[in-house]
């Protein structure tokens, strides 16, 4: 892909670029209000918790080194960020998704799926032969739609919170 838009009916991927990481934080919070991943991490209740996490993917080696060329953002007919992907890279040939995530008002009109396919196949194209992904069984809209991508269950892992 080069580097210019892909243009939606909804609006347009962009390549992800690191001044979109405030706007992106936005995003995520809102993606995430009530659900069961903000129970178990708690960086997805706030805006800052939400900008810190994604700082870590962009910065830090924690989920694989972050790779600007898989990671995108989409903006709405308006040109407001609205949705966002980061990929990474865990190994030769491996890559991983720590973070896909459509603003509410935004979901429903296939940004999700153009998003991930934007990302997947740049995947492609640059050799990677494997994609992974967490996602919590309590986020059955999320869990669904991974499987009807195509992802399978490769291992399961139990999230346990410490409470005072």
């Amino acid at each position: 892909f080069s580097s210019q838009a892909l243009s939606t009916s909804t609006g347009k991927i962009i390549p992800w670029e690191s001044r979109d990481l405030e706007s992106a934080a936005k995003i995520v919070a809102a993606s995430y209000k009530n659900q069961a991943d903000a129970e178990i991490y708690a960086d997805y209740r706030t805006v800052w918790g939400c900008e810190s996490y994604l700082r870590s993917i962009v910065k830090n080696p924690g989920c694989g080194t972050f790779m600007p060329e898989t990671s995108f953002m989409a903006l709405d007919q308006k040109d407001n960020p609205c949705g966002l992907i980061l990929g990474c890279r865990i190994s030769d040939g491996i890559g991983m998704i720590p973070q896909i995530a459509v603003h509410p008002s935004c979901q429903g009109k296939f940004l999700g799926n153009t998003l991930m396919l934007r990302s997947l196949e740049k995947y492609k194209l640059m050799g990677f032969n494997g994609i992974s992904l967490a996602v919590t069984p309590g986020n059955r809209r999320a869990y669904e739609w991974y499987r009807r991508l195509g992802f399978k269950i490769r291992k399961q892992f139990g999230a346990y919170i410490w409470e005072r």
